[in-house]
């Protein structure tokens, strides 16, 4: 698993869509005119591993998550930005769904949850100037004439 995220981030990174932009979100929004951001790193297990019932539930649906949607995750980087072919794709995908499912490894993905407190620079903010830096971000109580408090949920991950 850890090598499939070696190989996502650096196909990515070549495609100039880096993965792990979301662990860079606090100077992303300083950058363009937010004050007072929060960022909440939030650990969600890879599966069902954890004795905490919470985390438990997460995991299940983590795991859910990455073994049916992996391959729509790595495809195109693989086969586009790396070069392989489509069979080496499955042998290398199935090994990981191996791992991914594995209750011994105990692996988490951080999920960046930024909360917006303030932006003085309102004027200056567009939500373009948002998309840009987080194209898929769902936004929240965004309104460019008053920001009391937005919160950006990211579906970045950084393993």
């Amino acid at each position: 698993m850890f090598q499939w995220s070696e190989f996502m981030l650096e196909a990515s990174t070549k495609a100039g869509k880096p993965l792990d932009r979301s662990s860079k979100f606090e100077d992303l929004l300083k950058d363009v005119g937010f004050v007072n951001v929060k960022v909440k790193v939030l650990k969600w297990p890879s599966n069902s591993w954890p004795k905490n019932k919470t985390e438990k539930t997460l995991g299940i649906w983590q795991n859910e998550n990455l073994i049916f949607g992996i391959e729509g995750f790595s495809l195109a980087l693989f086969t586009r930005i790396l070069g392989w072919g489509k069979e080496e794709v499955d042998v290398f995908l199935a090994k990981v769904r191996k791992d991914i499912k594995d209750r011994s490894i105990h692996s988490y993905l951080s999920m960046y949850v930024s909360i917006l407190l303030s932006c003085p620079k309102i004027e200056n903010l567009t939500v373009y100037k948002l998309r840009h830096l987080w194209p898929k971000a769902r936004m929240s109580n965004f309104d460019r004439s008053r920001v009391n408090i937005s919160i950006i949920y990211s579906i970045g991950i950084a393993l």
